[in-house]
Protein backbone atom coordinates (compact mmCIF):
# COMPACT_ATOMS: atom_id res chain seq x y z
CA UNK A 1 0.00 0.00 0.00
CA UNK A 2 1.39 3.16 -1.13
CA UNK A 3 0.18 6.48 0.63
CA UNK A 4 0.76 9.58 -0.82
CA UNK A 5 0.12 13.26 0.59
CA UNK A 6 3.20 15.19 -1.51
CA UNK A 7 2.86 19.02 -2.77
CA UNK A 8 0.13 19.60 -0.17
CA UNK A 9 1.39 21.98 2.43
CA UNK A 10 0.55 19.71 5.38
CA UNK A 11 1.31 20.64 8.72
CA UNK A 12 -1.39 19.88 11.00
CA UNK A 13 -2.44 16.57 10.91
CA UNK A 14 -3.06 14.07 13.91
CA UNK A 15 0.59 12.97 14.75
CA UNK A 16 -0.67 9.20 14.79
CA UNK A 17 -2.23 9.53 11.23
CA UNK A 18 -0.07 6.28 10.18
CA UNK A 19 0.39 4.64 13.08
CA UNK A 20 -2.88 2.85 12.49
CA UNK A 21 -2.54 1.77 8.73
CA UNK A 22 -1.39 -1.79 9.24
CA UNK A 23 -0.13 -2.56 5.49
CA UNK A 24 1.30 0.61 4.52
CA UNK A 25 4.49 0.17 2.52
CA UNK A 26 5.34 3.40 0.70
CA UNK A 27 4.97 6.83 2.09
CA UNK A 28 5.64 9.95 -0.05
CA UNK A 29 5.34 13.43 1.94
CA UNK A 30 7.55 15.84 0.03
CA UNK A 31 7.00 19.24 -0.10
CA UNK A 32 4.95 19.68 2.84
CA UNK A 33 5.74 21.12 6.44
CA UNK A 34 6.07 17.90 8.47
CA UNK A 35 7.58 17.94 11.56
CA UNK A 36 8.83 14.17 12.83
CA UNK A 37 8.22 13.29 16.89
CA UNK A 38 10.61 11.30 19.25
CA UNK A 39 10.05 7.87 18.94
CA UNK A 40 11.74 6.68 22.21
CA UNK A 41 9.96 7.09 24.20
CA UNK A 42 6.43 8.11 22.68
CA UNK A 43 5.06 10.73 24.08
CA UNK A 44 1.02 11.15 23.24
CA UNK A 45 0.48 14.45 24.74
CA UNK A 46 1.60 16.30 21.47
CA UNK A 47 -1.02 18.60 20.00
CA UNK A 48 -0.27 17.66 16.42
CA UNK A 49 2.81 19.76 15.88
CA UNK A 50 5.10 16.82 14.79
CA UNK A 51 4.27 13.15 13.64
CA UNK A 52 5.36 9.88 14.58
CA UNK A 53 7.03 7.55 12.09
CA UNK A 54 8.13 5.08 14.89
CA UNK A 55 6.37 1.51 14.94
CA UNK A 56 5.08 1.20 11.69
CA UNK A 57 6.49 -2.03 11.06
CA UNK A 58 5.31 -2.81 7.41
CA UNK A 59 6.46 0.61 5.95
CA UNK A 60 9.68 0.74 3.99
CA UNK A 61 9.89 3.57 1.72
CA UNK A 62 10.24 7.38 3.33
CA UNK A 63 10.03 10.66 1.50
CA UNK A 64 10.56 13.34 3.42
CA UNK A 65 12.46 15.94 0.54
CA UNK A 66 11.82 19.44 1.34
CA UNK A 67 9.42 19.67 4.28
CA UNK A 68 11.36 22.20 6.50
CA UNK A 69 12.62 19.94 9.53
CA UNK A 70 14.32 21.73 11.64
CA UNK A 71 15.31 18.56 14.27
CA UNK A 72 15.24 15.06 14.10
CA UNK A 73 14.97 13.22 17.34
CA UNK A 74 16.62 10.67 18.95
CA UNK A 75 14.90 6.90 17.74
CA UNK A 76 13.13 9.40 14.95
CA UNK A 77 11.77 5.66 13.28
CA UNK A 78 12.38 3.47 16.18
CA UNK A 79 10.39 -0.03 14.96
CA UNK A 80 10.24 1.15 11.68
CA UNK A 81 12.07 -0.86 9.24
CA UNK A 82 12.76 1.36 6.59
CA UNK A 83 14.79 0.52 3.40
CA UNK A 84 14.97 4.05 1.84
CA UNK A 85 14.93 7.28 3.89
CA UNK A 86 15.07 10.59 2.08
CA UNK A 87 15.07 13.62 4.20
CA UNK A 88 17.11 16.08 1.08
CA UNK A 89 16.64 19.85 1.44
CA UNK A 90 15.50 20.26 4.68
CA UNK A 91 17.90 22.69 5.02
CA UNK A 92 19.52 23.68 8.33
CA UNK A 93 18.41 20.42 10.08
CA UNK A 94 19.88 19.43 12.99
CA UNK A 95 19.99 15.37 13.45
CA UNK A 96 20.40 13.72 16.82
CA UNK A 97 23.01 11.20 16.85
CA UNK A 98 20.63 8.68 17.54
CA UNK A 99 17.79 10.21 15.25
CA UNK A 100 18.59 6.56 12.68
CA UNK A 101 18.95 4.40 16.11
CA UNK A 102 16.81 1.13 14.35
CA UNK A 103 17.46 1.67 10.76
CA UNK A 104 21.23 0.54 11.54
CA UNK A 105 20.42 -3.30 9.70
CA UNK A 106 17.56 -2.73 7.40
CA UNK A 107 18.83 1.32 5.94
CA UNK A 108 20.37 0.90 1.95
CA UNK A 109 19.71 4.10 0.99
CA UNK A 110 19.98 7.39 2.21
CA UNK A 111 19.86 10.68 1.03
CA UNK A 112 20.86 14.17 3.40
CA UNK A 113 21.54 16.21 0.30
CA UNK A 114 20.83 19.77 0.39
CA UNK A 115 20.52 20.56 4.29
CA UNK A 116 23.39 22.47 4.90
CA UNK A 117 25.10 20.23 7.26
CA UNK A 118 28.64 21.02 8.15
CA UNK A 119 29.27 17.88 9.88
CA UNK A 120 27.96 14.26 10.22
CA UNK A 121 26.42 13.59 13.60
CA UNK A 122 25.25 9.90 12.68
CA UNK A 123 28.75 7.35 12.61
CA UNK A 124 28.41 5.88 9.08
CA UNK A 125 30.43 2.54 9.96
CA UNK A 126 26.98 1.64 12.08
CA UNK A 127 24.82 1.08 9.04
CA UNK A 128 26.42 -2.02 7.52
CA UNK A 129 23.95 -2.32 4.49
CA UNK A 130 23.85 0.87 3.24
CA UNK A 131 24.45 1.03 -0.51
CA UNK A 132 23.51 4.69 -1.46
CA UNK A 133 24.44 8.11 0.19
CA UNK A 134 23.36 11.67 -1.49
CA UNK A 135 25.66 14.30 0.96
CA UNK A 136 25.58 16.49 -2.06
CA UNK A 137 24.82 20.35 -1.41
CA UNK A 138 26.30 20.52 1.88
CA UNK A 139 28.70 21.89 3.71
CA UNK A 140 31.37 19.12 4.72
CA UNK A 141 34.95 19.50 4.84
CA UNK A 142 35.70 16.11 5.49
CA UNK A 143 33.95 12.68 4.80
CA UNK A 144 35.69 9.80 6.94
CA UNK A 145 34.57 6.09 6.90
CA UNK A 146 36.04 4.24 9.93
CA UNK A 147 35.32 0.91 9.00
CA UNK A 148 36.00 -1.61 6.20
CA UNK A 149 31.99 -3.57 6.82
CA UNK A 150 30.18 -0.65 4.97
CA UNK A 151 28.65 -2.17 1.46
CA UNK A 152 28.21 1.68 -0.10
CA UNK A 153 28.61 1.66 -3.73
CA UNK A 154 27.12 4.83 -4.90
CA UNK A 155 28.55 7.83 -2.98
CA UNK A 156 27.60 11.55 -3.70
CA UNK A 157 29.91 14.22 -2.31
CA UNK A 158 28.80 17.18 -5.07
CA UNK A 159 28.95 20.88 -4.33
CA UNK A 160 30.76 20.46 -0.49
CA UNK A 161 33.89 22.20 0.74
CA UNK A 162 35.90 19.01 0.33
CA UNK A 163 40.07 19.90 -0.02
CA UNK A 164 40.73 16.52 -0.49
CA UNK A 165 39.09 12.73 0.72
CA UNK A 166 40.97 11.06 3.12
CA UNK A 167 43.33 7.93 2.15
CA UNK A 168 42.12 5.74 5.11
CA UNK A 169 38.56 6.22 4.15
CA UNK A 170 38.91 5.68 0.63
CA UNK A 171 40.76 2.68 1.11
CA UNK A 172 38.09 1.22 3.45
CA UNK A 173 35.83 1.55 0.76
CA UNK A 174 37.98 -0.19 -1.91
CA UNK A 175 36.05 -3.05 -3.46
CA UNK A 176 32.72 -2.10 -2.35
CA UNK A 177 32.28 1.50 -3.98
CA UNK A 178 31.12 1.61 -7.81
CA UNK A 179 30.46 5.07 -8.51
CA UNK A 180 31.01 8.64 -7.22
CA UNK A 181 30.38 12.53 -7.59
CA UNK A 182 32.51 15.34 -6.44
CA UNK A 183 32.27 18.04 -8.44
CA UNK A 184 31.51 21.12 -7.16
CA UNK A 185 34.66 20.40 -4.24
CA UNK A 186 37.89 23.37 -3.91
CA UNK A 187 40.06 20.24 -3.81
CA UNK A 188 43.68 20.76 -3.72
CA UNK A 189 45.92 19.44 -6.80
CA UNK A 190 48.76 18.82 -4.02
CA UNK A 191 47.25 16.97 -1.97
CA UNK A 192 45.68 14.17 -3.86
CA UNK A 193 46.89 11.17 -3.51
CA UNK A 194 43.81 9.66 -2.64
CA UNK A 195 42.72 9.82 -6.08
CA UNK A 196 44.85 6.56 -6.81
CA UNK A 197 42.08 4.64 -4.57
CA UNK A 198 39.67 5.25 -7.55
CA UNK A 199 40.57 2.78 -10.18
CA UNK A 200 38.34 0.89 -10.63
CA UNK A 201 35.36 3.59 -9.47
CA UNK A 202 32.89 5.40 -11.69
CA UNK A 203 33.38 8.89 -10.88
CA UNK A 204 30.49 10.03 -13.11
CA UNK A 205 31.55 13.86 -13.04
CA UNK A 206 34.94 13.09 -13.81
CA UNK A 207 35.56 15.69 -16.02
CA UNK A 208 34.22 18.49 -14.30
CA UNK A 209 35.72 17.87 -10.99
CA UNK A 210 39.14 20.53 -10.74
CA UNK A 211 41.13 21.33 -8.24
CA UNK A 212 43.36 24.12 -7.58
CA UNK A 213 47.89 24.80 -7.18
CA UNK A 214 47.89 26.31 -4.40
CA UNK A 215 50.25 29.77 -5.61
CA UNK A 216 51.40 28.12 -8.66
CA UNK A 217 50.74 31.45 -11.38
CA UNK A 218 49.25 29.76 -14.16
CA UNK A 219 48.43 26.87 -12.89
CA UNK A 220 46.27 27.62 -10.45
CA UNK A 221 43.05 25.77 -11.73
CA UNK A 222 42.72 22.60 -13.68
CA UNK A 223 40.95 18.92 -13.45
CA UNK A 224 42.01 16.78 -11.12
CA UNK A 225 42.48 13.64 -12.74
CA UNK A 226 44.90 15.67 -14.89
CA UNK A 227 46.69 16.87 -11.97
CA UNK A 228 50.79 17.26 -12.45
CA UNK A 229 52.47 16.11 -9.09
CA UNK A 230 55.45 17.71 -10.65
CA UNK A 231 54.18 21.50 -9.91
CA UNK A 232 53.71 20.79 -6.35
CA UNK A 233 57.18 20.13 -6.28
CA UNK A 234 58.37 23.31 -8.05
CA UNK A 235 56.25 25.30 -5.77
CA UNK A 236 58.41 26.72 -3.06
CA UNK A 237 57.84 25.28 0.43
CA UNK A 238 59.31 27.71 3.06
CA UNK A 239 57.92 31.06 1.60
CA UNK A 240 58.63 32.44 5.28
CA UNK A 241 62.43 31.82 4.91
CA UNK A 242 62.89 33.35 1.29
CA UNK A 243 61.19 36.53 3.02
CA UNK A 244 63.41 36.26 5.67
CA UNK A 245 66.32 35.81 3.40
CA UNK A 246 65.24 39.04 1.22
CA UNK A 247 64.45 41.06 4.03
CA UNK A 248 68.31 40.62 5.43
CA UNK A 249 69.55 41.02 1.77
CA UNK A 250 67.65 44.19 1.45
CA UNK A 251 68.51 45.74 4.81
CA UNK A 252 71.87 44.98 4.24
CA UNK A 253 72.27 46.58 1.39
CA UNK A 254 70.87 49.97 2.75
CA UNK A 255 73.30 49.54 5.52
CA UNK A 256 75.97 49.39 2.83
CA UNK A 257 74.71 52.19 1.34
CA UNK A 258 74.58 54.55 3.95
CA UNK A 259 78.19 53.14 4.97
CA UNK A 260 79.44 54.14 2.10
CA UNK A 261 77.25 57.44 1.85
CA UNK A 262 78.74 58.45 5.33
CA UNK A 263 82.11 57.69 4.19
CA UNK A 264 81.82 60.16 0.83
CA UNK A 265 80.69 63.23 2.80
CA UNK A 266 83.24 62.40 5.76
CA UNK A 267 85.93 62.16 3.38
CA UNK A 268 84.55 65.69 1.58
CA UNK A 269 85.24 67.26 4.55
CA UNK A 270 88.53 66.03 5.07
CA UNK A 271 89.38 67.53 1.53
CA UNK A 272 87.75 70.64 2.23
CA UNK A 273 89.81 71.44 5.60
CA UNK A 274 92.87 70.20 3.70
CA UNK A 275 92.33 72.79 1.01
CA UNK A 276 91.48 75.50 3.62
CA UNK A 277 94.63 74.90 5.66
CA UNK A 278 96.97 74.75 2.49
CA UNK A 279 95.35 78.15 1.12
CA UNK A 280 96.02 79.87 5.34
Amino acid sequence: ETAAGQDNNLHRLPCDIFSGLSSIHFLRLQNNDINVCQGLPRHRNHVDDCMFFSGITTMRYLYLHNNNIRYLPPHAFHQTPLVELDLSMNSGIDIHPEGFSGLEVPLTYLSLGGNGLSSLSVNLSHFANLRTLDLSHNQLSEFLVTARNLSLENVDLRNNTLGGLEERSMEMLNGTLRTLQLSGNPFNCCRAAWVRWLAQVDVVDRWSVLCRYPDVSGHSLTHLFSARPGLCQEMPRDRPTWAVLILVLVTSLLGLATVLACCLVHRQRVNKMFLHHVKT
